[in-house]
């Protein structure tokens, strides 16, 4: 016998009495439905990154469950361009094209008119 109650504004402690337990069928404390764990709303979603690599030959590779999808090198920008690339607005950006899996050439192309409009 199981009683389950959904609406926690209604929650008075209410209990299962369970013949079929291991325990020998002892009175156990219920949980809320929702509590519990559900299997298909356990969806693994793809994690995507930016990440800014500093040296001789500057870039940001742009990055989905650890494999590079592009890499943008700073010295197709002027200072401008990447002082902007480097605030947030820019990142966001950069973010937003990872996440549409633009190829190398589309995404410079797409950050170029970017930030001309800028």
């Amino acid at each position: 016998m199981s009683i389950t109650n959904t609406n926690p504004a209604d929650y008075t402690p209410q209990y299962v009495l369970d013949s079929d337990a291991k325990d020998g069928g002892k009175l156990i404390t219920s949980k809320y439905e929702f509590d519990l764990f559900h299997k298909e709303d356990d969806i693994a979603h793809a994690v995507y990154r930016v990440k800014f690599i500093k040296g001789t030959k500057a870039h940001w590779n742009l990055m989905r469950n650890n494999k590079i999808l592009c890499s943008i090198s700073e010295s197709s920008f002027n200072e401008k361009e990447v002082k902007i690339l480097h605030s947030s607005s820019g990142f966001l950006k950069l973010l937003e094209i990872a996440k549409s899996d633009q190829q190398s050439r589309d995404a410079l192309t797409y950050i170029s008119k970017w930030l001309k409009a800028q």
